[in-house]
């Protein structure tokens, strides 16, 4: 069968040139790099978010894709410290939750143990609360519910797994990006819980451990100073009930901008949690929220709400 010029000229004007052809090869071998690149070389560093006394937290982006992720560094000086990190990866592996931070992977690299996990460009709660206080300025309520419905969410799935955080605090809190002007989240694009503006990741599982037993008897004492329960101040054995209480004082600390308990020295600070007494939230803070503070900072652990029951609480209002 013949073929006309004018079918054959067609044919070869579609074939590449040589010279597409090898940019199109070094495209998919530079792709093919990037792809087999491992540990720290899988990540190009931007700047630095954080220090603590165990490492540092570094804003990184991936090579394969350009996402933007938090690279945490820790220090393995010691077998302690090895345990502290490997313990946060486990967990962070089992917790899968729209307000839990997500680990995305871990690495060695020179006697530092590397995590890499979500990136929340919005900083984190304390920041919003300094910034509250220098304005002078109290979070509007159905801000408060929002964030305090996203925390309940966060800990019923944690607690639903027998894993207790112990630290939960406001710089332990992050906001996942900018707050959305009229509800929706920024990032998904969906309204975030209870119309709030902001979407809060709960993160830093690093002090968490996993129950061994129903028994719930974990008595390693840690946290900040001003979410410490009771019970722990007491060095009684504590439970997933430890968070909740951490939750009322975080909660305080939403609507009054300040702790419920202080002191001016830690023993006094003991003391007063022990004591229980804290200044009433102002009358103009609706009845359902000082129900709430009053529910979770119960010095009794077992008086306590759980994290469960404030989302079915939650709910019940939402219907009505």
């Amino acid at each position: 069968m013949e073929i006309g010029n004018g079918v054959l000229m067609m044919a070869l004007s579609n074939i590449p040139s040589r010279t597409t052809i090898k940019k199109i090869m070094a495209s998919a071998q530079g792709a093919d790099a990037a792809a087999a690149l491992t540990g720290v070389d899988a990540y190009e560093r931007q700047e630095v978010l954080g220090r603590g006394t165990m490492g540092c937290v570094f804003l990184v982006r991936r090579r394969t894709d350009g996402l933007l992720l938090a690279l945490k560094t820790v220090v393995i000086a010691s077998s302690k410290d090895r345990e502290l990190a490997l313990n946060e990866i486990h967990i962070l592996r089992a917790l899968d939750h729209p307000h839990i931070v997500r680990f995305v992977d871990s690495f060695v690299a020179d006697e530092e143990l590397c995590i890499a996990m979500d990136y929340c460009a919005g900083g984190d709660l304390t920041e919003l609360l300094n910034r509250q206080r220098a304005a002078s300025k109290r979070l509007p309520e159905v801000e408060v519910r929002s964030m305090l419905a996203q925390l309940s969410s966060a800990l019923a799935h944690v607690h639903a797994r027998r894993i207790v955080h112990r630290d939960i605090k406001s710089s332990n809190i992050f906001l996942r990006a900018a707050p959305a002007a009229g509800g929706p989240s920024a990032v998904t694009g969906m309204p975030v819980s209870g119309g709030g503006r902001h979407h809060l990741m709960l993160g830093d599982f690093g002090v968490a451990k996993a129950l061994e037993s129903t028994k719930a008897m974990a008595c390693t004492q840690c946290g900040t100073p001003y979410y410490l329960p009771p019970e722990v101040c007491n060095g009684a054995p504590y439970d997933v009930k430890a968070d909740l209480w951490s939750l009322g004082v975080l909660a305080y600390e939403l609507i009054a901008l300040r702790y419920p308990f202080t002191g001016q020295t830690l023993p006094q600070l003991i003391m007063r949690i022990i004591g229980g007494k804290y200044t009433p939230l102002p009358s103009s803070v609706s009845g359902e929220l000082r129900l709430l503070v009053t529910t979770l900072l119960q010095q009794r652990p077992q008086f306590r709400t759980s994290a469960e029951a404030l989302l079915l609480v939650r709910a019940a209002d939402e219907c009505h």
